[in-house]
């Protein structure tokens, strides 16, 4: 299956794939979601932002996948579950370069949620993210630090000043955080442990509402900076909110990927004007049909984006 996956990029056109091969797959936008009847509480795009084009990507990982202390891969129930976070959406210049990276400073380790690299041509404006990402560093944080900048991670200065954690960027750009040990919130020595969004204050409680429910996350923690979300009270990754939020200049390169069973595939607005996408419920193909789409790339079908 993952010796085919970059073919498989590439596929919504009707009539290329098997029906049955296109219930599977992770349709990330329509441009009728602009009128489609998607999660009430979402805003569809506004005409003015493109929408992305169809695409369809394949699960990569396999059932038994190790998801670190979580395993929450390991089981397609709870993975899938209804109306669930299920991962993150990364805009890449070079994909496989950001894929590999990722899996390198994660270890692997990502609480069962998938990082979905997608092709863009325009590079990180100067601007910070809205939403970035948390490491642990571990027991031996310094020596962590120096692994990811061997990677290919640079530092970088977002007026964090004396701060006890270290700001990094990836090959693109895009901030990220390293935790010390005894960081509050953190229940893993290695790999992604936060997925932090900017939330102004007064989104807050909207924000909280809006996430627990298109998450299916309810374990909450208030503190006096923001709150904490988790799907369970031990699972080793959460979500935080909480000011102070960048100013919204232009689309999110980092995005939040739900898999409801309900609702239209699409990009939507949250509460706070963040993108966010709705990925239909995946299922992998037999072997029967993996066979007949292998056939139809070998014979020169085109996918259209």
């Amino acid at each position: 299956m993952a010796g085919i996956v970059p073919a498989m990029i590439a596929c919504a056109a009707a009539g290329h794939l098997p029906e049955t091969v296109l219930t599977g797959c992770v349709l990330t936008s329509f441009p009728a979601t602009r009128g489609a009847t998607g999660p009430a509480a979402a805003r569809p795009l506004p005409n003015s932002v493109p929408a992305p084009r169809a695409c369809c990507v394949f699960p990569t990982w396999s059932p038994s996948a190790d998801a670190g202390s979580d395993n929450e891969q390991a089981t397609g129930s709870t993975v899938w579950g209804n109306g669930m976070l299920t991962g993150i959406v990364i805009d890449a210049l070079d994909v496989a370069r950001m894929d590999l990276f990722w899996r390198d400073a994660t270890q692997g380790r990502t609480g069962g949620l998938h990082l979905r690299f997608v092709p863009i041509a325009k590079p990180k404006a100067a601007h910070k993210n809205r939403l970035h990402l948390d490491l642990a560093g571990g027991p031996d944080w310094e020596a962590e630090v120096a692994r990811l900048l061997t990677l290919g991670a640079t530092r970088v200065d977002i007026g964090q000043g004396d701060v006890p954690w270290d700001v990094l960027a990836d090959p693109e750009g895009n901030e990220f955080c390293v935790l010390r040990p005894g960081h509050p919130g953190v229940l893993a020595d290695s790999g992604l442990v936060a997925i932090c969004l900017d939330v102004a204050e007064e989104d807050r409680n909207a924000q909280l509402a809006f996430w627990q429910s298109r998450a299916d996350w309810h374990a909450v923690e208030f503190h006096n900076w923001g709150v904490r979300l988790r799907r369970r009270p031990t699972s080793t990754v959460s979500l935080v909110m909480g000011p102070p939020a960048a100013p919204k200049v232009t689309r999110n390169r980092l995005r939040l990927e739900v898999t409801p069973l309900d609702w239209e595939p699409g990009e939507f607005l949250d509460s706070g004007g963040n993108e966010f996408h709705v990925s239909c419920r995946p299922r992998l193909p037999h072997r029967g049909e993996m066979g007949a789409l292998e056939r139809r790339l070998h014979d020169g079908k085109r996918c259209h984006f």
